[in-house]
């Protein structure tokens, strides 16, 4: 049976009788409201790029936050923090996600080497769970998680994901990932 009608957006009712039967379709189309527009994101990468990451798992974080940056939606900002003994922003504050801010992000991770000295992660994930930001933040820590104050981390997360709603997900990588902070 084929029901054609002058538009998908009409509810229809049909009926049909015979000697033998009655027969009733009734096709309901909801009136939806629109639906809203994708939620808009502060996303930092807080990459590890001490000395411990040298090697293999280095590419695997590139590979990794290549495709993290790759799958964000086009409401999102965007930054990428690189960590060791030291730590920089890629962007002075997250940007809006743009082929341009992408590009740039893309050349700055072609060039990403472990080379920042010890792995120091409590200090910048701190600022980025600090900081003030007009999007809900979400950081996505990407590490071999070789770090002697697991505890510290874990305890700084706690505190501000539950007084800023600050959300942060960690990417171990690596063959001697650090359990307790990863899944901390």
């Amino acid at each position: 049976i084929l029901i054609k009608t002058q538009s998908a957006r009409c509810s229809v009712a049909l009926w049909e009788e015979s000697a033998e039967s009655n027969v009733v379709m009734i096709s309901l189309v909801p009136r939806l409201p629109p639906l809203k527009s994708q939620p808009e994101y502060d996303v930092v990468f807080l990459v590890d790029c001490s000395g411990s990451m040298q090697g293999g798992s280095m590419k695997l974080a590139r590979d990794a936050l290549n495709i993290l940056l790759h799958s964000l939606p086009h409401t999102t900002h965007f930054n990428i923090v690189r960590f060791g003994s030291t730590f920089q922003k890629l962007f002075q504050q997250s940007l809006p996600y743009t082929n341009e801010t992408l590009r740039i992000a893309a050349n700055a991770l072609s060039g990403v080497e472990a080379n920042l000295g010890g792995t120091e992660i409590l200090t910048p994930l701190q600022m980025l769970l600090s900081e003030d930001t007009s999007f809900p933040r979400r950081i996505f820590v990407i590490t071999d998680g070789a770090v002697s104050n697991s505890k510290a981390c874990t305890t700084a997360v706690r505190q501000f994901a539950s007084s800023k709603g600050v959300k942060v997900f960690a990417l171990g990588v690596g063959s001697a990932v650090d359990r307790l902070l990863v899944k901390g």
